[in-house]
């Protein structure tokens, strides 16, 4: 999977999260030490990378691990489910 795809899917999944929550960008913004663009720059997959701590700060902000925006549970279950219990 290209970088490119990966921000993609991760931009959605904090804007996702951010709207669940009832979050506006500002208050994600300020929760997380971050200006107002670089999370509208985060979320409409404008940005090239992040980094680690930043993604940790965004992630704390909204009540979430790291993991859980960069891993697709949804998914995950939907492959468990497709595969015979002997390949799991």
């Amino acid at each position: 999977m290209s970088t490119e795809i990966i921000m993609k899917l991760l931009g959605e999944r904090i804007r996702a999260r951010r709207l669940t929550l009832g979050l506006s960008i500002d208050d994600v913004a300020k929760r997380s030490a971050s200006s107002i663009d670089f999370i509208k720059e985060l979320e409409w997959s404008m940005l090239s990378d992040i980094e680690l701590t930043k993604l940790q700060s965004i992630a704390e902000a909204m009540e979430q691990s790291v993991s859980d925006l960069v891993i697709d549970r949804s998914t995950e279950d939907l492959l468990d489910q497709s595969f015979p219990k002997s390949f799991s």
